[in-house]
């Protein structure tokens, strides 16, 4: 489970926010992003 900012601090929010989106294609019904 993974709350809440996930781009808008640091230098590496696009890579940040691929790999979230890499991790929610790979296992669906394993991981949990929240605002």
């Amino acid at each position: 489970l993974f709350n809440g900012d996930f781009v808008d601090r640091g230098s590496f929010s696009v890579e940040c926010i691929f790999t979230l989106f890499g991790f929610k294609l790979l296992y669906p019904n394993h991981f949990f992003m929240s605002r």
